[in-house]
């Protein structure tokens, strides 16, 4: 099955009278916007509910469901008690053709989705984040990464979802209607095209608290770089060809209490005493790298908790000790290149998430091997970057690698960097430096040298905007050319089927980071309230009947006439030998709210 675009929906809805009324583009007559977008519908709800009421129940059987338990309201708005629910129709009506499947929907991003919680610093899934019920994470205001308090944690069950892929390696997986920040404002995913400019963090500067020792800091470096960490019946061991490194590895292994034993030229083995220290269960640094869970082999190795929950200092450590191992710095014409790889993509995802957390962006790439073997590259090629780098972190110093570094920067500093054809500005920002240059009086070309005229159909490079922004103190110019985001593009959206999603709701912000993009809450999400996942089956007609749930301890309100939940079509190459028509369902040709058709012994 493949889902159907625009054209396909209106082709049917004007020709077959798939959706009735049928509203050809996106409207935003109130708080919602409903009508047809890029890949689905939204539709709207009526001013018909039946709110639930527990005086009648103690149990909700739909087996023996009594009808009592609704409160019948037509209005143009309900409100929905505290972790209670209502039963809602829409204004469309829908006929769903015999090759079809539509699936009514929320807005929320899947559960494996990697986000900060802002009180310890740990970097989690978004789906143990809810499950643990943390209370703060990061968000976007105005245009800086700050911790937000959240107020509702949100399940809104199993939903199809798309993998979103940027030019710089960021993927995401969320629902099609789920909303991301561009230049003009929140645009869902399901209207974002090949080639689109979307926020993502260019810094993230949040740390923990966690104090962790230098020396541990330092073996986990190593370690998760060059060391063997599943080791069973033997000491694990740490490889290098850097004498300065083994030195540096061996002291740090003596601030922990390990002894080493020296294998070959280049290997070393943490042990608790010389000749006896080879059994993983009484070894003690595979106790600690176990108790981690850090006891991996190459291609599952990942950054612990103890590292995102550490100060900045530490996290310092931890990849200037990485970075020694599996990082490497070189220069290629007047390009220079510092990189990271591991065949772990988990590992290099962590790695460069730790690196925003020093202002540092960096791009991640993967590529197949002689082999097989799928190798993730880290790699950072703007020169500002590696400046950062060399400030912040560097290598081991004295390290083959920290002098070549120290070479790389005398020759930064005799060509320093000229421009970007990746960190630009969206081409739309043209109009603001126009009407910022208008304001003040001045003109393009005696502020920047540039012809206004032949530039503006580019992507605005940060030189241009910055010297604008100076010269003419325009506030908003310049909050956005010294912003924690950068705008990076939009390489692909595909299907991947159906997933758990999830989704949390920032009061302040209306905002996340989530796999380093900026998304937003959907509206009535973000409030706690969930549109749960409703399929129509092929040759199903009817208004549909919904469930909006309220999962906050609060009344929550629901505006009619305005959009509730998007609805995706997915198209079969053949029509089902059975429709729900031919099975006479019992839901077939619904009409008002039609609460569960399931009774047993119906109340008398």
């Amino acid at each position: 099955m493949t889902i159907k675009s625009d054209r396909w929906i209106r082709q049917k809805a004007l020709e077959q009278g798939m959706i009735e009324p049928f509203v050809d583009r996106q409207v935003r007559e109130g708080i919602i916007s409903y009508g047809l977008s890029s890949y689905g519908y939204d539709m709207r709800v009526a001013d018909e509910f039946k709110v639930f009421t527990n005086v009648f129940n103690s149990l909700v059987d739909p087996k023996r469901f009594d009808p009592r338990s609704f409160v019948d309201i037509k209005a143009d708005h309900i409100d929905i008690p505290p972790n209670s629910f209502a039963l809602a129709r829409s204004v469309e009506l829908f006929h769903i053709p015999r090759n079809v499947l539509a699936i009514c929907l929320g807005k929320c991003l899947t559960g494996d989705t990697r986000i900060v919680d802002g009180l310890t610093g740990d970097y989690i899934t978004i789906a143990d984040f809810i499950q643990r019920q943390s209370s703060q994470t990061v968000a976007l205001k105005g245009w800086r990464m700050r911790r937000s308090e959240v107020s509702e944690h949100v399940f809104s069950g199993q939903q199809p979802v798309y993998r979103l892929t940027t030019r710089s390696g960021s993927i995401i997986k969320a629902t099609a209607s789920h909303p991301f920040r561009t230049i003009h404002g929140w645009t869902a995913l399901q209207d974002l095209h090949i080639g689109a400019r979307i926020a993502v963090a260019r810094r993230c500067e949040i740390f923990g608290k966690q104090h962790l020792p230098e020396h541990e800091a330092l073996l986990l470096g190593f370690m998760l770089s060059d060391g063997q960490c599943s080791t069973p019946g033997h000491s694990p061991r740490y490889t290098s060809g850097d004498h300065v490194l083994q030195e540096c590895f061996t002291k740090a292994a003596h601030a922990f209490g390990c002894e080493v034993s020296h294998v070959g030229k280049y290997g070393i083995n943490l042990i608790n005493h010389r000749g006896r220290g080879g059994i993983p269960e009484m070894n003690r640094a595979y106790k600690w790298l176990r108790s981690l869970d850090c006891d991996k082999h190459s291609e599952d190795k990942f950054v612990p908790s103890v590292i995102f929950r550490a100060p900045r200092e530490s996290v310092a450590t931890f990849l200037r000790a990485l970075f020694s191992g599996d990082g490497s710095i070189h220069q290629s014409g007047d390009s220079v290149h510092l990189e990271y790889y591991s065949i772990s993509k988990r590992l290099a995802e962590d790695v460069r998430h730790l690196l925003l957390r020093f202002g540092i962006f960096a791009v991640l790439k993967s590529k197949a091997v002689w082999n097989g073997t799928r190798i993730y590259r880290v790699a950072m090629t703007d020169k500002d970057m590696i400046r950062l780098f060399a400030q912040h972190i560097g290598f081991i110093p004295e390290s083959m690698k920290q002098r070549r570094l120290e070479e790389i920067l005398e020759y930064i500093t005799l060509v320093p960097k000229q421009k970007s054809n990746f960190d630009t500005l969206p081409p739309e920002v043209w109009k603001q430096v126009q009407a910022a240059l208008i304001t003040s009086g001045r003109t393009l070309r005696n502020v920047a040298g540039v012809n206004f005229r032949s530039a503006n159909q580019q992507s605005l490079p940060y030189t241009i905007a910055q010297n604008v922004a100076q010269a003419t103190q325009d506030e908003e110019l310049l909050a956005l050319v010294d912003s924690d985001v950068l705008w990076d593009t939009v390489a692909s959206i595909e299907l991947v089927g159906v997933e758990p999603v999830y989704d949390i709701t920032i009061p302040d912000a209306h905002n996340f980071l989530a796999n380093g993009f900026v998304v937003h809450n959907s509206t009535y999400a973000r409030c706690g309230l969930v549109v749960n996942t409703t399929p129509f089956e092929p040759g199903w007609r009817g208004y549909v009947t919904l469930e909006l749930t309220n999962s906050t301890p609060l009344p929550a309100r629901i505006y009619a006439n305005e959009g509730i939940a998007q609805v995706l079509f997915f198209e079969s190459d053949e029509e089902c030998e059975v429709a729900y028509s031919d099975r006479n369902g019992k839901y077939m040709d619904q009409v008002g709210v039609v609460p569960p058709r399931m009774f047993v012994n119906p109340p008398e």
